[in-house]
């Protein structure tokens, strides 16, 4: 996961801030407008906004009870490996502006860091890159949320385990956070 509710963290400018239920729900429609616009949200080997140290993409949003979860794409094996040894951190702005529109509540970046704001919310976990490389596509994760985002609902159950370690291309791979 990349967030959970109830988690309490440092704003830019040092304030403490509660994520809440609803502003969980605000990322993820945002994410989800931003997307639709073409707007890619990074994957970071640290809090920076370096092109250099773009390690991925994220590719979709979806909540489970409290928790936040992304699906993404790592690319090269540098990010791939940075992925199993690193926690994760967001970087969400209140009011992201791109291209003349104003994004509230915007996942701008994931970070890959040692030492992320939220604790305790797990590793980086590979997934089924494709519903044809994947022999257990009942209990994908990804398979279920890519069937309930095209349903126009959210997964009512998702389990991030590992289903199937397939890559979709050399040095690619698709993980679920």
């Amino acid at each position: 996961a990349i967030l959970r509710a109830g988690a309490i963290v440092r704003n830019v400018s040092g304030q403490a801030v509660t994520i809440t239920s609803d502003l969980i729900d605000r990322i993820q429609a945002t994410y989800t407008k931003m997307s639709a616009a073409g707007i890619k949200v990074p994957i970071q080997a640290g809090h920076n906004s370096n092109p250099d140290q773009t390690r991925g993409f994220v590719t979709g949003l979806f909540r489970h009870g409290d928790l936040l979860y992304m699906a993404c794409d790592f690319i090269g094996k540098e990010a791939i490996r940075l992925a199993s040894v690193v926690d994760v951190s967001v970087y969400v702005e209140p009011a992201h502006e791109r291209n003349g529109t104003v994004y509230p509540d915007a996942l701008v970046h994931v970070a890959c860091t040692p030492v992320p704001q939220v604790t305790g919310l797990g590793n980086f976990t590979p997934i089924a890159a494709s519903l044809s490389a994947c022999s257990n596509t009942a209990d994908c994760a990804l398979t279920r949320y890519r069937t309930a985002i095209s349903d126009g609902a959210v997964p009512d159950e998702i389990n991030p385990r590992i289903c199937c370690a397939t890559s979709r291309a050399k040095d690619r791979a698709a993980i679920i956070a």
